[in-house]
Protein backbone atom coordinates (compact mmCIF):
# COMPACT_ATOMS: atom_id res chain seq x y z
CA UNK A 1 0.00 0.00 0.00
CA UNK A 2 2.97 2.26 0.64
CA UNK A 3 4.41 1.71 -2.28
CA UNK A 4 1.62 1.97 -3.97
CA UNK A 5 1.05 5.56 -2.82
CA UNK A 6 4.22 6.68 -3.40
CA UNK A 7 4.25 5.37 -7.11
CA UNK A 8 0.83 7.65 -7.23
CA UNK A 9 2.66 10.37 -5.24
CA UNK A 10 5.60 10.39 -8.31
CA UNK A 11 3.54 10.20 -11.36
CA UNK A 12 1.29 12.99 -10.21
CA UNK A 13 4.78 15.14 -9.76
CA UNK A 14 5.88 14.15 -12.63
CA UNK A 15 2.15 15.09 -14.70
CA UNK A 16 2.88 18.86 -12.36
CA UNK A 17 5.72 18.98 -14.08
CA UNK A 18 5.16 18.47 -17.67
CA UNK A 19 5.88 22.12 -19.62
CA UNK A 20 3.25 24.26 -20.54
CA UNK A 21 1.95 24.96 -23.92
CA UNK A 22 1.46 28.33 -24.75
CA UNK A 23 -0.76 30.03 -27.96
CA UNK A 24 2.10 33.32 -27.63
CA UNK A 25 3.72 34.72 -29.20
CA UNK A 26 2.74 33.10 -33.25
CA UNK A 27 -0.27 34.18 -35.06
CA UNK A 28 -0.95 30.59 -35.24
CA UNK A 29 -2.03 28.94 -31.78
CA UNK A 30 -1.44 25.35 -30.19
CA UNK A 31 -3.70 22.93 -30.80
CA UNK A 32 -3.16 21.69 -26.74
CA UNK A 33 -5.72 22.48 -24.47
CA UNK A 34 -4.46 23.34 -20.68
CA UNK A 35 -5.19 20.30 -18.20
CA UNK A 36 -8.88 20.16 -15.92
CA UNK A 37 -8.46 22.23 -13.40
CA UNK A 38 -5.36 24.25 -14.72
CA UNK A 39 -5.45 28.00 -14.91
CA UNK A 40 -3.31 29.57 -17.40
CA UNK A 41 -2.30 33.22 -17.94
CA UNK A 42 -0.46 34.50 -21.02
CA UNK A 43 0.04 38.25 -20.98
CA UNK A 44 1.57 40.24 -23.44
CA UNK A 45 2.87 43.49 -24.75
CA UNK A 46 2.27 44.79 -28.34
CA UNK A 47 3.23 47.91 -30.30
CA UNK A 48 2.59 48.60 -33.92
CA UNK A 49 4.79 52.11 -34.84
CA UNK A 50 3.55 51.49 -38.63
CA UNK A 51 -0.08 51.30 -37.70
CA UNK A 52 -2.12 54.22 -39.12
CA UNK A 53 -3.17 54.37 -35.52
CA UNK A 54 0.21 53.75 -33.87
CA UNK A 55 -1.25 52.05 -31.55
CA UNK A 56 -0.28 49.89 -28.71
CA UNK A 57 -1.83 46.74 -26.33
CA UNK A 58 -1.65 44.67 -23.33
CA UNK A 59 -3.42 41.49 -24.92
CA UNK A 60 -4.43 39.18 -22.23
CA UNK A 61 -5.14 35.92 -22.46
CA UNK A 62 -6.61 33.40 -19.74
CA UNK A 63 -7.48 29.74 -20.36
CA UNK A 64 -9.19 27.30 -18.03
CA UNK A 65 -9.01 23.90 -18.42
CA UNK A 66 -12.55 22.01 -18.14
CA UNK A 67 -11.15 18.53 -18.88
CA UNK A 68 -11.60 16.03 -21.72
CA UNK A 69 -9.30 18.05 -24.30
CA UNK A 70 -11.83 21.29 -23.61
CA UNK A 71 -10.47 24.63 -22.32
CA UNK A 72 -12.59 28.01 -21.48
CA UNK A 73 -10.50 30.44 -22.96
CA UNK A 74 -10.92 34.63 -22.65
CA UNK A 75 -9.11 37.29 -24.61
CA UNK A 76 -9.02 41.53 -24.12
CA UNK A 77 -6.15 43.98 -23.74
CA UNK A 78 -6.13 45.07 -20.60
CA UNK A 79 -5.63 48.30 -22.02
CA UNK A 80 -5.04 49.71 -25.62
CA UNK A 81 -4.34 53.00 -26.88
CA UNK A 82 -4.59 54.66 -30.35
CA UNK A 83 -2.88 57.84 -31.53
CA UNK A 84 -1.87 58.48 -27.84
CA UNK A 85 -5.62 58.06 -26.86
CA UNK A 86 -7.06 55.31 -24.60
CA UNK A 87 -9.75 53.04 -25.94
CA UNK A 88 -12.30 50.15 -25.91
CA UNK A 89 -10.74 46.89 -26.81
CA UNK A 90 -12.34 44.18 -27.99
CA UNK A 91 -13.25 41.32 -25.63
CA UNK A 92 -13.18 37.50 -27.05
CA UNK A 93 -14.50 34.55 -25.39
CA UNK A 94 -14.55 30.96 -26.73
CA UNK A 95 -13.57 27.48 -26.37
CA UNK A 96 -10.45 25.13 -27.77
CA UNK A 97 -11.06 21.36 -28.49
CA UNK A 98 -8.44 19.22 -28.23
CA UNK A 99 -10.63 16.55 -31.12
CA UNK A 100 -7.53 14.62 -31.94
CA UNK A 101 -4.53 14.02 -29.14
CA UNK A 102 -0.97 13.86 -31.03
CA UNK A 103 1.55 10.86 -31.14
CA UNK A 104 5.04 10.85 -30.54
CA UNK A 105 7.80 12.64 -33.07
CA UNK A 106 6.82 11.35 -36.61
CA UNK A 107 3.43 9.96 -35.29
CA UNK A 108 -0.09 11.62 -35.57
CA UNK A 109 -0.55 15.20 -35.40
CA UNK A 110 -2.77 16.93 -32.79
CA UNK A 111 -5.43 18.63 -33.77
CA UNK A 112 -7.99 21.07 -31.96
CA UNK A 113 -10.98 22.99 -32.99
CA UNK A 114 -10.86 26.78 -31.68
CA UNK A 115 -14.19 28.95 -31.60
CA UNK A 116 -14.64 32.14 -30.48
CA UNK A 117 -16.51 35.46 -30.03
CA UNK A 118 -15.29 38.61 -30.40
CA UNK A 119 -17.35 41.36 -28.88
CA UNK A 120 -16.37 44.35 -30.63
CA UNK A 121 -17.88 47.66 -31.53
CA UNK A 122 -21.39 46.79 -30.67
CA UNK A 123 -21.21 43.60 -32.71
CA UNK A 124 -20.77 40.15 -31.95
CA UNK A 125 -17.77 38.36 -34.67
CA UNK A 126 -17.64 34.90 -34.72
CA UNK A 127 -14.39 33.40 -35.57
CA UNK A 128 -13.79 29.54 -36.33
CA UNK A 129 -10.29 27.95 -36.64
CA UNK A 130 -8.26 24.60 -37.13
CA UNK A 131 -5.11 24.50 -35.02
CA UNK A 132 -2.50 21.61 -35.77
CA UNK A 133 0.84 20.41 -34.01
CA UNK A 134 3.22 17.92 -35.57
CA UNK A 135 6.54 16.64 -33.80
CA UNK A 136 9.31 16.47 -36.04
CA UNK A 137 12.95 14.89 -36.13
CA UNK A 138 15.60 16.79 -35.14
CA UNK A 139 13.44 18.99 -32.86
CA UNK A 140 11.54 20.54 -35.55
CA UNK A 141 8.07 21.31 -34.44
CA UNK A 142 5.54 22.66 -36.86
CA UNK A 143 2.07 24.32 -36.10
CA UNK A 144 -0.66 25.23 -38.54
CA UNK A 145 -3.46 27.21 -38.11
CA UNK A 146 -6.59 27.93 -40.87
CA UNK A 147 -9.47 29.91 -39.87
CA UNK A 148 -12.69 32.32 -41.03
CA UNK A 149 -13.50 35.37 -39.13
CA UNK A 150 -17.45 36.25 -40.29
CA UNK A 151 -19.01 39.57 -39.55
CA UNK A 152 -22.17 40.56 -41.68
CA UNK A 153 -21.09 40.62 -45.65
CA UNK A 154 -16.89 40.55 -44.60
CA UNK A 155 -15.18 37.16 -43.98
CA UNK A 156 -11.49 37.72 -43.03
CA UNK A 157 -9.20 34.01 -43.94
CA UNK A 158 -5.95 33.35 -42.23
CA UNK A 159 -4.20 30.63 -42.53
CA UNK A 160 -0.75 30.31 -41.07
CA UNK A 161 2.28 28.16 -40.35
CA UNK A 162 4.90 28.04 -37.97
CA UNK A 163 8.22 25.61 -37.87
CA UNK A 164 10.05 25.94 -34.66
CA UNK A 165 13.46 24.33 -33.41
CA UNK A 166 14.26 23.74 -29.89
CA UNK A 167 17.54 24.18 -27.93
CA UNK A 168 18.63 23.32 -24.12
CA UNK A 169 16.55 20.10 -23.64
CA UNK A 170 13.66 21.83 -25.38
CA UNK A 171 13.19 25.23 -22.68
CA UNK A 172 14.77 27.54 -26.18
CA UNK A 173 12.94 27.40 -28.88
CA UNK A 174 13.39 30.02 -32.20
CA UNK A 175 10.45 30.09 -34.84
CA UNK A 176 10.00 31.45 -38.12
CA UNK A 177 6.20 31.89 -39.50
CA UNK A 178 4.70 32.32 -42.32
CA UNK A 179 1.13 33.97 -42.72
CA UNK A 180 -1.61 34.79 -45.51
CA UNK A 181 -4.78 36.74 -44.67
CA UNK A 182 -7.53 37.60 -47.19
CA UNK A 183 -10.68 39.30 -46.81
CA UNK A 184 -13.55 39.33 -48.97
CA UNK A 185 -14.60 42.24 -51.37
CA UNK A 186 -10.92 43.14 -51.05
CA UNK A 187 -9.09 41.25 -53.74
CA UNK A 188 -4.87 40.99 -53.31
CA UNK A 189 -3.99 38.44 -50.16
CA UNK A 190 -2.30 40.37 -47.20
CA UNK A 191 1.34 38.34 -46.82
CA UNK A 192 3.31 38.70 -43.28
CA UNK A 193 6.56 36.72 -41.84
CA UNK A 194 7.67 36.96 -38.30
CA UNK A 195 10.26 35.52 -35.95
CA UNK A 196 9.83 34.50 -32.60
CA UNK A 197 11.78 33.08 -29.70
CA UNK A 198 10.40 31.67 -26.34
CA UNK A 199 12.46 30.84 -23.29
CA UNK A 200 10.95 28.39 -20.77
CA UNK A 201 12.03 29.65 -17.56
CA UNK A 202 10.52 26.83 -15.21
CA UNK A 203 8.22 24.03 -15.98
CA UNK A 204 5.41 26.72 -15.39
CA UNK A 205 6.84 30.09 -16.57
CA UNK A 206 7.81 31.02 -19.72
CA UNK A 207 8.61 34.34 -21.68
CA UNK A 208 8.41 34.95 -24.86
CA UNK A 209 9.24 37.85 -28.30
CA UNK A 210 8.63 37.96 -31.82
CA UNK A 211 8.37 40.31 -34.50
CA UNK A 212 6.22 40.44 -37.63
CA UNK A 213 6.57 42.12 -41.17
CA UNK A 214 3.44 42.74 -43.27
CA UNK A 215 4.92 42.04 -46.86
CA UNK A 216 2.46 43.67 -48.53
CA UNK A 217 -0.73 46.41 -48.84
CA UNK A 218 -3.31 44.39 -47.41
CA UNK A 219 -0.89 42.94 -44.49
CA UNK A 220 -1.68 43.80 -41.22
CA UNK A 221 0.92 46.15 -39.91
CA UNK A 222 3.76 45.61 -38.98
CA UNK A 223 3.82 44.86 -34.86
CA UNK A 224 6.75 43.93 -31.96
CA UNK A 225 5.36 41.65 -28.94
CA UNK A 226 6.95 40.83 -25.70
CA UNK A 227 5.31 38.44 -23.11
CA UNK A 228 4.81 36.17 -20.14
CA UNK A 229 3.31 32.92 -19.49
CA UNK A 230 2.30 31.48 -16.06
CA UNK A 231 0.20 28.52 -15.47
CA UNK A 232 -1.40 28.22 -12.03
CA UNK A 233 -3.15 24.55 -10.64
CA UNK A 234 -2.40 20.96 -12.02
Amino acid sequence: MRASFLLTLLGSAALAQEPLTTDRPTLAESSLAVPRGVYQLEQGVQDEPQSHDEGWSLPTLHRLGLGDGVELRFLSPVLAFENHGLVRPAFTAGLKWNVLPGGESGGRPSVAVIADAVFAKGATIPEVKLALDQELPASLHLNANAGITEYQEHARGLTAVSLGMAFLDQRLSFSVEGSVELERGLGAPGYGIDEGVTFRVTDDVQVDALLYEGLSAASRPSFATLGVSVRFGG
